[in-house]
């Protein structure tokens, strides 16, 4: 400061920042002594967001969002993208702790985009390694690989720490997708990176995952080994918890029961002390299956209600799904059906939300690579009409006269072969768009594993049969919508069939909802053998339940007719319509038949049409398909 009479902001901004991740008082302390140098709008705008990050790390939220608009206001106008990134930054991290992901995913993606303009890599790893996270966060594993993947060409010398963290999250990610191979080689990149910089902190968390991974694979030798590694740079009783866990679990696989009791215990005791609820619940739910394996059922009974208990006061819903997957198919065969019926049913809730976010980010996928094929297709083209005018312009420096040659058939010729390139682009597109369509639809059959299902199903209908006639009649109905996505080979399905879906799905609906609502279905179709887009009235049906009945009440009227050689589906509710109906799955089923249909149509004499009119009271669909509509 002393040598650098018009730097004193600067230098002081600095050596804040420098304090961020020592001391929060320095940071303040420096902030404010920069404050009397600040110059201009610029280095006010980094002043506020210097403000915004000390009242993040002293916990005061709302004054640290409030800093950070203040700065995103100053240095959006001054175009200052380091601070831009920064305000984002503090505004996805306050998101995160909130529990609003979707908002911390969008303010981590523009705090990259704005960082990344700075050419700061030490900047923009960070930001990549927040942006990863966040994604992460939201269920969207393959665009957080993707990310972290991309963090690569940020990498400098000096940043072994982001390059060993990025490796170990990678680890983890192919750990949970079981690609145990790819786990292990970035389990060795951020083994490698630590080691570099002496950073013994985080190789317990790398040795125990690598302990988990032998543990998953069997392999009883390897597992111990790393076991023993991480026992050497345990860093706490968590730590201590977590060795006992995943021993129990490595003698659980074994058949070595008591062992596992043991080491069960001991884990439980220590998470009970320090309060840790979520592994606490891992601790009882693994604890009940292993005394269901040494058939002391009542124990496992009672662990498995603890478990069950923790995961849902905590609303960790996964965990919650694969405590009923795993315990349910063994305790269905014990004598208390009646209570665990009561699981069997919050499982499929949960399964079926599961399922959707899997659903929601497979059509996600398979937009984006269509988007892709077709900008693919649009360069070609494109390209081909670059080489159509070079093609022209050396035509016309070999010679107008050349031209005058021409004779009007040629001309026609020529233009007709332009023609056919150009019709050949767009059936391309037009049937990567259909493959898109019938994908799509095939993904909406997968809403429910019917064979999993229909396998619980056959262990207990016998005794549901003799104890509980009226379940097991709606066990059937249940099932007979479930068949529906036994076939996935087809688009269309008779529209018989797919009455007695809606039959058996508005019956139990009515059955399981609170509100008062009626239906009703008229069907004037004689030829049974009519096909329409498979489970399309279920999913009509399902959507006038969901977006208009529930939490409201009222009718479904559905009528199927035919008039004019059309068939007629017609789905009218009485709800709350789409303007007050907020959903995460809103509009998939309804968009994937609009897109099937706008695909068809090019390719039919007769087009169909899929009109959502929305009224005073309720929403009406109308579906026309001609008679003769050809679907393949």
């Amino acid at each position: 400061m002393k040598n650098s009479k018009n730097k004193h902001f600067e230098l002081l901004n600095l050596l804040a920042w420098e304090y961020t991740a020592i001391n929060p008082d320095s940071v303040v302390h420096y902030n404010e002594l920069s404050k009397k140098h600040i110059k201009n709008e610029k280095e006010r705008g980094q002043y506020f967001v210097l403000n915004a990050t000390t009242k993040f790390l002293t916990g005061s939220l709302a004054e640290a969002e409030a800093e950070a608009n203040r700065s995103l206001q100053i240095s959006t106008k001054e175009k200052d993208y380091g601070s831009i990134g920064a305000s984002y930054n503090i505004l996805a991290k306050i998101k995160s702790m909130e529990g609003d992901f979707k908002k911390a995913e969008d303010f981590s993606e523009k705090s990259f985009v704005n960082t990344s303009k700075t050419k700061n890599k030490e900047r923009i790893l960070r930001s990549l390694i927040n942006y990863g996270s966040s994604l992460l966060q939201n269920g969207k594993t393959k665009e957080g690989i993707d990310i972290y993947k991309s963090a690569e060409k940020y990498f400098y010398k000096g940043s072994e720490f982001e390059q060993g963290h990025i490796y170990f999250n990678l680890g983890r990610i192919f750990l949970d997708k079981n690609d145990f191979q790819s786990a292990i080689s970035y389990l060795e990149k951020a083994e490698t990176k630590h080691k570099q910089i002496n950073f013994t902190q985080n190789l317990f968390d790398i040795y125990f995952t690598y302990a988990e991974i032998y543990t998953d694979l069997k392999n009883q030798q390897k597992a111990q080994l790393y076991l023993k590694k991480a026992k050497v740079v345990t860093r706490n009783d968590l730590d201590e918890s977590d060795l006992h866990f995943i021993t129990a679990q490595l003698n659980y696989n074994f058949g070595k029961l008591d062992i596992a009791k043991m080491h069960l215990e001991k884990a439980i005791f220590i998470n009970q002390n320090e309060q840790d609820y979520s592994r606490l619940g891992e601790d009882y739910l693994l604890m009940a299956q292993t005394l269901n394996a040494g058939k002391d059922f009542s124990n496992a009974d009672d662990y498995l209600k603890k478990a069950i208990a923790l995961f849902k006061e905590n609303n960790e819903s996964e965990n919650l799904r694969q405590s009923y997957e795993k315990i349910i198919p063994n305790y269905f065969q014990k004598n208390n059906q009646n209570e665990y019926a009561t699981y069997f049913s919050e499982y499929q809730k949960l399964n079926s939300e599961h399922q959707k976010k899997e659903k929601t980010q497979a059509l996600y996928d398979l937009d984006k690579k269509y988007q892709t094929a077709e900008k693919e297709a649009q360069i070609k083209s494109q390209q081909l009409e670059l080489e159509k005018e070079k093609t022209n312009r050396n035509f016309a420096i070999s010679g107008v006269a050349f031209l005058l040659l021409l004779s009007s058939g040629g001309f026609l010729f020529l233009r007709n072969r332009q023609k056919q390139k150009e019709l050949q682009n767009q059936n391309t597109l037009l049937s990567l768009q259909q493959n898109l369509n019938a994908m799509e639809l095939q993904s909406l059959n997968k809403q429910l594993d019917p064979h999993e299902i229909k396998n619980l199903l056959a262990s207990i209908s016998p005794e549901i049969q003799e104890k509980a006639p009226e379940s097991y009649r709606k066990m059937l109905k249940l099932f007979n919508i479930t068949k529906a996505s036994l076939n996935n080979h087809s688009l269309t399905e008779s529209i018989e069939i797919q009455i007695q879906q809606i039959e058996d799905f508005l019956s139990l609906e009515k059955m399981m909802l609170s509100e008062n609502f009626e239906y009703s279905v008229e069907n004037k179709i004689e030829n049974k053998e009519l096909q329409i887009p498979r489970l399309m009235l279920k999913n009509l049906v399902e959507n006038s339940i969901k977006h208009g009945i529930k939490g409201n009440g009222g009718l479904v009227n559905v009528s199927i007719l035919e008039k004019n050689n059309f068939i007629t589906i017609i789905v009218d509710d009485s709800g709350k319509g789409r303007k007050h109906a907020i959903s995460l799955d809103s509009g998939i089923g309804t968009s994937t038949y609009q897109n099937l249909f706008a695909t068809l149509n090019q390719k039919n004499k007769e087009n169909a049409t899929f009109e959502i009119i929305d009224k005073e009271q309720g929403t009406k669909v109308e579906v026309k398909i001609p008679i003769d509509y050809k679907y393949n």
